[in-house]
């Protein structure tokens, strides 16, 4: 799969472009959502692919998002939004975009 950067506006001078491992915003690093680890938390900064399918489900830029597990046969990934709990395929979750939240709860089990 071939990374399609997008840029985003961020300043009316300043255009940055938004891809994993790149610093923008305050020198903070974006992570794909799969990248997190259980129990980790993100905020959403950009949607890369099926970015109407997750909005229908309530995923969209800006909102809190965290890891909670990941199902071992076919690697479907379990999120947590709003109190909402939803499982996402992970060519879907690979696709978000986050800027990881300094607070970490961990989940047991």
């Amino acid at each position: 799969m071939v990374f399609k950067p997008t840029v985003v506006k961020t300043t009316i001078d300043e255009l940055h472009v938004i891809r994993p491992g790149i610093p923008v915003e305050g020198g903070k690093m974006l992570k794909k959502f799969t990248e997190l680890k259980y129990g980790e938390k993100g905020i959403i900064k950009n949607i890369t692919e099926f970015s109407t399918e997750l909005s229908d489900n309530g995923i969209y830029k800006g909102k809190k998002i965290r890891m909670l597990s990941r199902l071992p046969v076919r690697k479907n990934v379990i999120v947590s939004t709003r109190g909402h709990m939803i499982v996402l395929p992970p060519e879907m979750a690979s696709g978000i975009l986050v800027e990881q939240a300094m607070e970490t709860e961990f989940v047991r089990g």
